[in-house]
């Protein structure tokens, strides 16, 4: 993360905790936790010793006392990255670090009035999970309706590509009960001052039933005024062991993309899935669940499926089994251009077994166990199996310190085969300060 984007966050922080003073925290709650790791990378045609130290820390203050604000509180969570080995240097070049969140929040005028400053995730309705720099403010004039408006610049989480410069966006909802909600939304993303994203939203949950949810949502996109995204699904649960969910639900990926970037256009445009799911818990120590939908793309059609059962022998050891299967029926130009690989048949996917379990040998010794393999429908890269495994243990040395050992093993179409041991300590201290009235 750059310094820029570190120091604009903090800022925001600051800014939004000089409120009016004397102010005094009641409650502070802080982790911190360490995490050291060594293993060998292969870079540059050599094997290089490696271990990243990294430093994770949240910080979160409750009943702030002011004379201004109601319920003013704070949250502060980021991470740090110092890495050791053959080369002595921080995980990136100037950069040793992240902040997630940094941000303050309160209520006025008897809580009809919310806000949210700094560094936050902004979700509901159009947009969804939106990682901005900014404000969040909820206004609420009578008991069932409320509107939201945000507004800020988007944050680029680490590993993540970049979809805006900056966005504002507004939700107006009506509560008639604490389980039903219904809204209306537009968000609006700029990206180097073009329109990235624009769309406007619809939403709903509804509880008709105590054992019925109704939900549904949909996303229009107002430049190419046609349905980014949409979902309609029913869950019913007959009995507090099973539970059934039938839905109905499209995307658009390209629509997904900024529409400044020239990968939008090699995107699919639309992809529908329709089917269900369900789980059962047969008895305290049994439990199943799974899962099937039909597909259809520009590409061709298919399915998709996923059955799992899940013993747990006792109070100390589970075991598992999980199949998927995927099959893409595709259209034969897409298997003529050699870019996707299919069967003669046009035939895309794969079949898929795991096997998991873990056992808790005492309460401070964890060992677990997974097992995947691959069986493709069609080679890649002339390989027609993958599989990985992986072993791990977990011992808790003290309240404080945390050890662990994995080993993993791996043959892919797209990697050489691997074989890696990863050993880890985790220094995991809680701070808690309480001031009492």
């Amino acid at each position: 993360m750059s310094r820029e984007r570190t120091g604009r966050a903090l800022a925001l922080l600051a800014l939004a905790l000089t409120l009016p003073l004397p102010a005094r925290a009641d409650n502070v709650d802080a982790t911190m936790t360490t995490l050291v790791q060594g293993f060998q990378d292969l870079r540059d045609g050599q094997v290089h010793s490696v271990v990243p130290i990294i430093e994770l820390v949240s910080v979160r203050g409750t009943d702030i006392q002011n004379s201004a604000v109601d319920d003013l509180s704070f949250v502060l969570s980021g991470w740090g990255a110092l890495q050791l080995g053959d080369q002595f240097q921080f995980a990136d070049p100037g950069s040793g670090g992240d902040l997630d969140l940094a941000y303050v929040q309160g209520s006025e005028f008897d809580k009809h009035l919310d806000f949210r400053v700094g560094r936050q995730l902004v979700t509901g309705g159009s947009a969804q999970v939106l990682p901005i720099d900014g404000a969040d403010v909820t206004v609420t004039p009578v008991k069932d309706f409320g509107l939201t408006a945000y507004g800020g610049a988007i944050v680029v989480p680490r590993f993540a590509v970049a979809e805006g410069d900056a966005a504002a966006g507004a939700r107006a909802f009506w509560r008639p009960s604490l389980t039903s909600e219904v809204g209306a939304s537009f968000v609006d993303v700029l990206d180097q001052g073009l329109v990235a994203r624009q769309e406007a939203g619809l939403d709903a949950h509804v509880v008709p039933l105590q054992a019925l949810t109704l939900t549904a949502y949909a996303l229009l996109s107002t430049i190419d005024d046609r349905l980014a995204e949409g979902e309609l699904s029913a869950t019913w649960q007959p009995l507090p062991s099973l539970e059934l969910t039938g839905e109905y639900r499209r995307t658009a990926p390209d629509l997904f993309i900024s529409a400044a970037s020239i990968f939008s256009v090699f995107a699919e445009e639309r992809q529908d899935e329709v089917g269900g799911s369900g789980s059962w818990r047969i008895s305290r120590w049994f439990a199943v669940d799974g899962d099937f939908y039909g597909i259809g793309t520009e590409e061709g059609w298919g399915h998709r499926g996923r059955a799992r059962v899940k013993l747990t022998a006792g109070p100390t050891t589970t075991v598992g089994l999980e199949g998927r299967e995927l099959l893409l029926q595709l259209a034969p130009a897409y298997g003529v251009t050699g870019f996707i690989p299919v069967t003669e048949a046009g035939e895309n996917g794969y079949y898929a077994a795991d096997l998991f379990g873990t056992c808790h040998f005492s309460p401070a010794l964890l060992a677990a166990l997974d097992l995947e393999d691959y069986r493709f429908r069609a080679p890649v890269n002339g390989q027609s199996e993958s599989y990985d495994g992986t072993i791990s243990v977990v011992y808790d040395v003290s309240k404080l310190w945390q050890v662990s050992l994995a080993g993993v093993e791996a043959v892919t179409p797209l990697v050489a085969p691997n074989t890696e041991v990863i050993a880890r300590v985790v220094f995991n201290p809680t701070v808690s300060f309480r001031e009492h009235k």
